[in-house]
């Protein structure tokens, strides 16, 4: 430091200070720019490995620019030319409203050149980043939406609509239990892996072209009731069928499919459930009948009903429902029930038009 005194006074000169000063704080500027502006990586807690650019972030309530070309409800993405509805991929999570958009073929450069517009309608935040070849969009809400897209040209619109905008008729299949929460257990048999198998058996069964259904839980997850109710709930569903086993904890001997409802309106469509589930699955119908306490939706919200795949405390049952067969020929009646409570099938016999109506 020696070098920088004035030889005279032995103090170092103002202007020498004042460049030290300036070098500071250019440096802290640079290293500040480099953290807010660069790429980060985000885990993969929203199922995506991508890298979030920081000045991407948007929030409702900012002001969007707005073309000439923009719909109103919907937010406008930039896209290149030649890209399709078919390339682009989507992804959503009920339980944290997460949308993500997949589209590939997109540069890191291209959003700073091709600026969004729109309305962020339905939308609290919505970001932007890369993972590979594919560029990442993620929008939040406020509850669960289901995604509209429409491509026109180089611009896709995307709008976050009501789930009946999309459905007429929507159906929630809850698989009791999950992760820690096992369920009822006997023969080395869990009811949280029962309800899983009959319900994954029925989401990869083709769907009906007239009526959607969501599922609570698709792994060995433990779901909170509040998250299963607010899925009914963003979604106005029409029909609820909560999957679970029975046990009679004073004799092994109790045995058969039984369903439980909460309204008389569902009595019918229980009692069909039940009998349809178990003709397919070739076990004994033991009951239908109604549940006692308080139910988990409005006495005005949807139709729901208990399915309960068999007594676990019976070896019969338990090591039945256990298996993969069972749990196909499950989800096969469950589909035939569905199409009568719908009207969309004809009834089978065994159920009369009495029954089957809703």
């Amino acid at each position: 430091m020696d070098i920088f005194k004035n030889k005279n006074t032995g103090e170092i000169p103002y202007f020498y200070i004042l460049i030290a000063a300036v070098c500071l704080i250019l440096s802290t500027g640079i290293i500040a720019a480099a953290y807010f502006l660069k790429p980060v990586a985000i885990s993969s807690v929203y199922g995506t490995n991508a890298v979030w650019n920081r000045a991407s972030e948007l929030k409702t309530g900012e002001n969007l620019k707005t073309g000439i070309d923009d719909r109103e409800g919907f937010l406008t993405v930039p896209v290149p030319e030649g890209t399709s509805l078919a390339d682009i991929g989507v992804e959503s999570d009920y339980r944290e409203h997460i949308v993500r958009i997949i589209i590939p073929g997109i540069s890191d450069s291209f959003f700073r050149e091709n600026y969004f517009s729109g309305d962020l309608r339905n939308i609290n935040t919505f970001r932007y980043g890369f993972e590979g070849e594919n560029a990442v969009l993620e929008l939040l809400s406020s509850k669960f939406y289901e995604t509209k897209l429409e491509l026109a040209g180089d611009k896709l619109y995307v709008a976050l609509i009501p789930p009946h905008e999309k459905y007429d008729r929507i159906v929630i299949v809850d698989a009791a239990h999950g992760g820690d929460e096992t369920g009822s257990v006997s023969y080395g048999v869990s009811e949280k892996d029962i309800t899983l198998n009959v319900s994954s058996a029925l989401e990869e069964a083709e769907e009906a072209s007239d009526y959607h259904i969501y599922f609570t839980r698709s792994s060995d997850e433990a779901v909170s009731a509040e998250l299963r109710n607010s899925l009914a709930e963003d979604t106005q569903a029409d029909l609820i069928i909560r999957l679970r086993t029975d046990a009679d904890p004073d004799t092994r001997v109790t045995h058969g499919i039984s369903a439980y409802y909460y309204e008389d309106r569902a009595k019918a469509f229980a009692e069909a459930l039940a009998k349809a589930v178990a003709d397919s699955t070739i076990s004994s119908y033991r009951e239908t009948a109604r549940r006692t306490g308080v139910r988990t939706t409005e006495a005005a919200g949807p139709d729901e009903v208990e399915l309960c795949l068999g007594y676990i405390t019976n070896k019969r049952d338990a090591l039945t429902a256990a298996s993969d067969k069972f749990a196909a020929r499950a989800a096969e009646g469950m589909t035939k029930a569905i199409g009568l409570y719908f009207g969309i099938a004809e009834p089978r016999s065994g159920i009369n038009e009495e029954e089957s109506s809703k």
